[in-house]
């Protein structure tokens, strides 16, 4: 009998029907999820392992056996990288219902420690301060478990440091550590070779409607100054501020350095030569406001800018307008100012019209003080219970002012200065003798990273020789939001016999608030203002206690 002939699709049918119930004996369980349970450290280190085991993907026994292996690996590596090479590591898994919970027991041992560090700089930087504070300043030491991210760290920043300082051929000639489980010790060799420091040299501008010379009063290096990133920033930041342009790029051109000197390239596209800005908005001392303003960045070459501005409200409405003239010594701080204006104001018992013209001139000293000296030219129609007055002073008078603060414009921590005087003389055509003076201070504390404490404080007085046919503008209130809140705006003053606010000659006021960030943009805020606006006779300070909402 011949043998029978079986067709080639017929024998894998058969194949696939022998293996069947070895792949449905296969352990392909579902599971519906895995939970980890670290014991036995704390942060860091657990937080560390958390980190490299991560959330494994479990979904059959089969991928549970692997992760339960992986665990194990990334467990000892997360441990070696902060210096424990000896761990005891106990792994269990148990069933809980349709899941799995894996429980991960450590015990860490000893740490490995630094017991050799041997950090070597050759080249230019040896002289350079810089790296004498970063290498005074690293993390690891003779003697501090080791740390491999601290390790890497060092690298990172001495290579960020040799770039920002100008060492652009710097490399490491030796970077090595060597670790003895058995002994838990570590020697660590970095030999770094910054090469030589390059230096900045010529600055190049396109072309710009302002002339070259004032451009170049920006700049606040020379050739020959050694590299330093923050110079490039600075000088790009003072470009931007500057508000004559629209575009700025400073690019040094390493690729044209000759004799270790870089060259600069500054690309600038000038601003538009008109402005116009509109805005409309709400404040509890004015109500409604209006704002619309004009500028002309720059009128010629010098650099000459002119603005204009009006503010709109009900109780309140000014026009002011300015012309600006930058200082060769400094065009980034100092000014000298050309001011007009115009306002008129109807609030509680005060109806004036208020004319004034001045000439200023701005400047930075040495300690960041602003100083401003000025001459004023006012004059002001105003009302009181005894008729319709005017009076027209000049006025002499300087201020200083100092800000510092840390946070953009949320401040955690800073402090601001105000001071100003000025005054009148009948002797220099003004109609009464007058001694005006201010001072203003505010603090801000940060607490926590979202709690904030904050108080200011001010005082005014004020001497005339005729308080009648002294101005409204001049006289003390106090009430109104940057004041004493929760009373209105202008509302505490001395009064007359008819009963109507006439101002003060002083004024005193303080406040404390304590704000919490609850939103990425918004703080909750409780304070307490005490004020009060009085004369030589009498004072009666308002208190108030409040809470409110706040970008």
């Amino acid at each position: 009998m011949k043998p029978s002939h079986t067709s080639p699709r017929l024998k894998g049918v058969l194949y696939a029907l022998c293996w069947l119930p070895f792949l449905l004996a296969s352990p392909s369980k579902l599971l519906a999820g895995v939970s980890i349970d670290i014991e036995g450290i704390k942060d860091p280190l657990k937080e560390q392992v958390e980190l490299y085991i991560g959330k494994p993907e479990v979904t059959t026994q089969t991928d549970l056996e692997r992760a339960i292996t992986r665990i194990d690996s990334q467990t000892r590596k997360a441990l070696q990288a902060l210096g424990y090479y000896r761990p005891e590591i106990d792994i269990k898994s148990r069933p809980d219902g349709d899941n799995w919970t894996i429980k991960v027991t450590i015990m860490p041992g000893e740490p490995v420690k630094v017991a050799e560090l041997d950090i070597q700089l050759d080249g230019d930087a040896q002289h350079d301060k810089a790296f004498s504070k970063l290498l005074a300043e690293l993390p690891l030491q003779v003697g501090s478990a080791m740390n491999h991210g601290q390790y890497e760290s060092i690298k990172s920043s001495l290579q960020n440091l040799a770039m920002a300082r100008g060492y652009f051929d710097a490399r490491f000639l030796t970077t090595n550590v060597t670790v003895y489980p058995e002994q838990h010790s570590a020697n660590i060799r970095l030999h770094f070779d910054s090469g030589i420091r390059y230096r900045l040299g010529e600055v190049t501008f396109s072309q710009t409607p302002l002339h070259d010379r004032l451009v170049r009063r920006w700049v606040n290096f020379s050739p020959g100054t050694p590299y330093d990133a923050s110079l490039i920033g600075e000088l790009h930041r003072k470009l931007t501020s500057s508000n004559y342009f629209s575009r700025v790029r400073v690019q040094p051109k390493r690729d044209k350095a000759t004799d270790y000197t870089i060259p600069v390239d500054v690309q600038l596209t000038a601003a538009k030569s008109h402005q116009l800005g509109f805005g409309v908005g709400f404040a509890t001392d004015t109500g409604t406001r209006v704002t619309m303003s004009w500028e002309r960045p720059y009128l010629n070459a010098q650099g000459h800018s002119i603005s204009a501005e009006t503010a709109l409200s009900f109780v309140q409405q000014n026009l002011s307008t300015q012309y600006k003239i930058p200082l060769e010594s400094n065009p980034e701080t100092d000014f000298l100012t050309l001011d007009a204006g115009v306002q008129h104001e109807d609030v509680e018992d005060i109806q004036s019209t208020l004319y004034t013209a001045s000439i200023q001139r701005q400047k930075l000293t040495q300690n960041r003080w602003k100083q401003n000296l000025f001459v004023r030219w006012l004059r002001e129609d105003f009302k009181t219970s005894e008729g319709d007055r005017n009076t027209t002073l000049y006025l002499p008078g300087f201020s200083y002012n100092l800000v510092r603060s840390s946070g953009g414009l949320s401040p955690q921590k800073g402090h601001r200065y105000g001071f100003e005087f000025q005054f009148a003389d009948d002797a220099l055509a003004s109609n009464i003798d007058l001694q005006y003076a201010t001072f203003n201070t505010k603090r801000i504390h940060s607490l926590a990273a979202k709690h904030r404490l904050s108080w200011r404080f001010s005082a005014g007085i004020l001497h005339t020789s005729d308080f009648d046919r002294t101005p409204t503008s001049l006289r003390f209130y106090a009430g109104g939001d940057n004041s004493v809140r929760g009373f209105a705006y202008k509302s505490i003053s001395p009064e007359d016999q008819t009963g109507e606010k006439i101002g003060g000659l002083y004024r005193l006021i303080g406040s404390l608030e304590y704000d919490y960030r609850f939103a990425e943009k918004w703080r909750g805020a409780i304070f307490s203002d005490v004020g009060d606006a009085f004369n030589d006779d009498e004072s009666d300070p308002k208190h108030s206690l409040g809470m409110g909402i706040r970008p």
